[in-house]
């Protein structure tokens, strides 16, 4: 991804970010490898490994019925703290919106939002 490709996604991701109040947002590619992060990266080791867990179950899931889309998995911990998966198609490509937020923390919208714009992006760039 040239710099300037990255800039726009790293864009997108802080005004969501900033939008939501979150943490962390991070854009996953389908095989579990972050694309950009932006927030407390305290955060980004404990997604990626997440992600890499979840990209095989995923993939059998969406294999065994026959292209279902997922659209997120939430994870808790007992420190209150909420990880958002929300999952998207571009051209055939999987990609995760990441998010890790404060428990009860409202979070649809501005996902929802983020993953329009970076679909349109992603469309458009690759």
């Amino acid at each position: 991804m040239s710099a300037d490709l990255y800039d726009i996604c790293l864009k997108i991701l802080k005004d969501i970010g900033e939008e939501g109040n979150f943490i962390l947002v991070s854009l996953i590619d389908g095989d579990g490898i972050t694309i950009c992060n932006w927030g407390d990266e305290s955060h980004v080791d404990l997604l990626y490994h997440i992600s890499v867990q979840l990209e095989r179950p995923i993939r059998a899931l969406r294999e065994a019925s026959d292209g279902t889309a997922l659209d997120e998995l939430i994870c808790s911990d007992v420190n209150k703290m909420s990880y958002i998966f929300r999952y998207f198609i571009v051209k055939d490509e999987q990609y995760v919106l990441a998010t890790v937020l404060h428990r009860n923390q409202p979070y649809r919208r501005a996902t929802s939002r983020a993953i329009k714009k970076l679909t349109s992006f992603l469309s458009f760039n690759f």
